[in-house]
Formats: structure tokens, sequence, C-alpha cells
């Protein structure tokens, strides 16, 4: 019965190694100089999706991957039905029409092209790599609208067409062209800042140390479990697995969304949806193709498209989601999971 404490160890350990991981790499990137916009990009819904990467790529490597699937598709639903609802239900979120024609379009992109290449049971490398390219391309294409600062809006359709062109391509060369230029900045003026930077960074490193044992420690209880029940890898991914690597968005989204800070509360959610899917599926999928299970394909991942549709409604209406919005998201999760326990694969 050891399995049972080194799986709640494992649990603790993600959490706690992830913030301290996070909170370190946004000090050090401060401390080099690195904007705030790419700091937004990659820690608020990548550093709270640290987990799930762990989590993913450990179980990648073992070919435990069934559980990648089942975490990346649970970890959806209940970023929106969970997380999201709970933190509408503390207090109404103002939402805006960024996050619906932008944000909320790509991670509705994201959740159907995973749906499509996991219909014939398999996520081939070719197709993980694709899902990488969708996530770079994304971020790129943020920092490059942002970097415009010509007052435009770029919405869904523009990100397509970017895309499409490999505009991405662009972003890159304009911005190592722009680094050539400029001057290079001092990142340690003083000494004391040399040793804040040292220290941020050995932080970081004992931290990802502790990301990967508790990782390790968390698939090894999944399975345990997932063998004392009789279920598969999938079913313990969307329900167990899922739950514990979600704890970083809902504590963020959740005293996000009491403080009044609605941009961070939905921002998170959606942009943990298509870290999640693009970046953390396809890097597992790379590592080795995903096994998926019909459970996956007709239920689990419509579903969560389904969710993402609803949500898409709710801040499109008033450009606020409301507690009862939020209640409804919550109970439809909760609904979701009975349906789960009555029908286990």
């Amino acid at each position: 019965m050891i399995e049972i404490p080194l799986f709640l160890l494992g649990l603790v350990m993600l959490v706690k190694a992830s913030d301290y991981l996070v909170r370190s790499a946004a000090k050090v990137a401060k401390l080099l100089g690195v904007s705030e916009l790419l700091i937004g990009l990659t820690l608020v819904a990548v550093g709270t999706s640290i987990p799930e990467m762990a989590t993913a790529i450990l179980a990648s490597v073992v070919q435990q991957n069934e559980i990648v699937s089942g975490n990346i598709v649970g970890a959806g639903i209940l970023n929106i039905g969970a997380v999201l609802g709970i933190s509408a239900m503390s207090r109404k979120i103002r939402t805006n029409e960024d996050m619906l024609r932008r944000d909320g379009y790509i991670m509705i992109l994201a959740m159907v092209l995973f749906l499509i290449f996991a219909w014939d049971l398999t996520v081939q490398r070719w197709e993980a790599l694709i899902l990488i390219v969708f996530y770079f391309a994304y971020v790129l294409f943020l920092f490059g609208s942002e970097r415009r600062g010509d007052g435009k809006k770029y919405y869904f359709k523009q990100f397509v067409i970017y895309f499409l062109k490999c505009g991405y391509v662009g972003t890159i060369r304009e911005t190592m062209s722009n680094g050539k230029n400029n001057k290079p900045v001092e990142c340690a003026r003083t000494r004391n800042r040399r040793k804040r930077i040292g220290k941020e960074l050995a932080i970081l490193f004992v931290s990802g140390v502790g990301v990967v044992i508790g990782a390790h420690f968390f698939i090894d209880g999944a399975l345990y479990f997932a063998d004392m029940f009789g279920v598969s890898g999938t079913y313990i991914g969307i329900t167990l697995v899922s739950i514990g690597t979600t704890l970083p968005e809902m504590t963020v989204s959740v005293t996000a969304a009491r403080r009044g800070l609605g941009n961070i509360a939905v921002g998170n959610v959606i942009g943990s949806n298509i870290a999640n899917i693009f970046f953390i599926a396809g890097l597992a999928g790379l590592i080795f193709p995903l096994t998926i299970i019909n459970l996956t394909v007709w239920y689990s991942a419509p579903f969560m498209i389904f969710m993402g549709l609803i949500v898409l409604v709710f801040i499109r209406t008033r450009w606020t989601i409301k507690r009862w919005e939020g209640a409804i998201l919550f109970a439809l999760y909760l609904g979701f999971m009975v349906f789960l326990f009555l029908n286990p694969q």
C-alpha cells in the first residue's frame, strides 16, 4: 500500500515544485530584462500546466500514453467546468472581445484538431509536430501583434492567415534582426544582482527536479489505481490525474476572480487549454505516438468541445460570466464525472 502515500507525495511535489518553478522563472525573466508580455505568455499558461507537462512526458517515456490523452482531455473539461465555473461562482468575471474572437476561437481550433487527429485512435508523431507548430505560431502571433502597436485588432481570421502564410518565420527573423541591431543590455550590473540571479537559477533547477520526481511518483500511483480498479489509463487520466494536475490553474483562476482580475482568470483557463493540447500533447506525441481509446473519441473529446463552445457563449453575454453561468459550467462537469463513474472503461 506504499503506492498511495507515494501518489499523494507526488501530487504535493508536483504542485509545490511547479509553484516555485513559476515564481523563480518569472524573477529570472525580469532580472534578465525579458518583457512582461513574454513572461505572461510563457508562464501564466504554460507555468500552471507544468504538472500536466511533467506527467505527460514521463507517461509517454514509459509508454503509458493512454494517461496522456486522458489527462489532456480531462484537464480541458475540468479547466472549463470546475476551474472557471468555481471562479465565476465566487465572483462574476468581466470578459472582453479578445477572449472570444482570438483566444477562444483558437482554443476551439485546438480541441477540434485534437479530435480529428485522435479519430483513428492514434496521434502520430507528424500530427504531434503539427500541434507543436500551431502552439509556437500562436505565441509568436501574439508577440508580433503586440509589438506592432498599430492599434489594430488581430483575431482568429488573422491568425489563420498568419499560420498558413508561415508568418511566424518572419516574426522570428524580425526578432533576431532586432536583437542584433540593439546594444546588449548588461544583465548583472552589481554583485547583488548576480547573486539574485544565481539564487533564482538554483531554485529553478531544484524545483524542476522536484517536478520530475513528483511526476514519477504520481504516474506510478495512477497506474496502481488503474490496476486496482481494473480501468484503463485513459479513465484514470480523465478523473484522478487531471484533477491533481489542474490544481495550479484552480488556485490561480479562483484567486484572480476574487481579486476582480477577470482577464487573468479566463485567460489562464483558455491559455492552459491551448498549451495543454498544442504543446503538451504535441510534445508527448513526439516522444511516443499517443494511444487513444473510444471513450476519448466518442465521449470525452466531444464533451470538451461542447464545454468550450458553451463558455464562449457565456463570454459573449454582456461580456460577463455570471455566477449562475459558473454554476451551470460546474454542474455540467459534475454530470460528466458521474457519467464516467457509472460507465468505467
